[in-house]
């Protein structure tokens, strides 16, 4: 009989061992799978400047008005080495990878000034890392101060398509750190303005002809540069640069003199060391629409405003015409002359 129930309940032992290896099994599994995610990220999970990835480096640089940001970017990779001291490895995200992050500021040696006068604003950079069609924000800072950052950021997607955005005062411009591939828009001429080129006057100086009167000028007028932004105007317009025109000068250079006829001995001469000057100035015909440094009288010259002049966008050459007006008052009169002029008035166009 004893047999007999043993034999029946055999069965039930078989299945109830069963059931118990299969638990254990599934809680190993459990922990395994437990274990796998812990140690992996999640998107857009973010490890400081103690973690890194090993991968190909890539370094841009990305110019704003106020100076110069460089950018490194690292991967993707799979695993990022995470945490300090003793650093450990952690997994990517599922369908996703790691991307390391560095950049630094500081040096406003490339931001734009004349002479003295910061024309670039000083404005904070907003840097963003674009990657599988999500945005992580990476720092906001100014370029006047310096700035050292990284960071590893765990993105969606296989890491393809990584973009690091640029924002300075509204206008955002991007770069594949992989090809060095810019899509720039109005900020373009940060790259590619020229350079400061001599300004071009619409000829040789004339002036207003005066009989009897003798006189020459000499000039220089100074250099003219294309500019996306300037400080206090903003991002120019689109289809329109800002050109910003330094300071020349124009000068008379040699006596002012009066003579009745060519052939007298009889001259009035005038004091051209304290004439009076005024000028005014346009580029391809437009005035200017911010004056960034006044012009000045000195010594019987005329220093030209540092101005901005709004004008269509193009890579043509600028052409300045200047207009300047000298009014001497008379300082020595030789011989006996009569209906002689009480000032010399000189116009030149140049």
């Amino acid at each position: 009989m004893t047999e007999e129930r043993e034999a029946a309940h055999r069965p039930h032992r078989w299945w109830l061992i069963g059931g118990i290896v299969i638990l254990v099994l599934a809680a190993t599994g459990g922990v395994a799978a437990v274990a796998v995610l812990h140690n992996r990220a999640h998107v857009g999970q973010r490890f400081g400047a103690s973690g890194y990835v090993y991968g190909d480096r890539h370094t841009v640089d990305i110019r704003v008005p106020s100076g110069l940001v460089q950018v490194e970017v690292t991967g993707p990779a799979g695993e990022a080495s995470v945490g300090s001291p003793g650093s450990r490895e952690v997994r990517a995200p599922l369908g996703g990878r790691f991307v390391e992050v560095e950049w630094d500021s500081g040096s406003n040696a490339s931001a734009q000034t004349v002479g003295a006068v910061d024309i670039g604003g000083n404005h904070p950079v907003t840097l963003t890392l674009v990657a599988g069609g999500h945005r992580y924000r990476l720092d906001t800072f100014r370029t006047d101060a310096l700035v050292d950052g990284s960071a590893v950021i765990a993105v969606d997607g296989d890491g393809d398509d990584l973009r690091i955005e640029a924002t300075y005062a509204g206008v955002t411009q991007s770069v594949d750190p992989t090809t060095g591939t810019r899509r720039a828009g109005r900020a373009d001429l940060l790259y590619n303005s020229g350079g400061w080129s001599p300004v071009v006057g619409d000829g040789a100086p004339s002036a207003k002809p005066r009989a009897k009167l003798q006189w020459q000028t000499s000039d220089n007028g100074g250099s003219a540069i294309r500019l996306a932004y300037v400080d206090g105007l903003g991002w120019a317009p689109k289809g329109s640069d800002w050109v910003v025109v330094d300071s020349g000068y124009i000068r008379l250079s040699n006596d002012v003199r009066w003579r009745p006829s060519r052939d007298s001995s009889a001259y009035v001469d005038y004091f051209k060391q304290i004439a009076k000057i005024t000028g005014s100035q346009r580029v391809d015909g437009r005035p200017a629409v911010k004056v960034l440094k006044k012009g000045r009288v000195e010594l019987g010259t005329w220093w030209t405003p540092v101005a901005v002049f709004k004008v269509p966008h193009s890579a043509g050459t600028v052409h300045v015409r200047r207009s300047t007006t000298f009014v001497a008052p008379v300082d020595y009169v030789q011989g006996h002359v009569s209906g002689y002029p009480k000032h010399a008035k000189i116009t030149v166009v140049w």
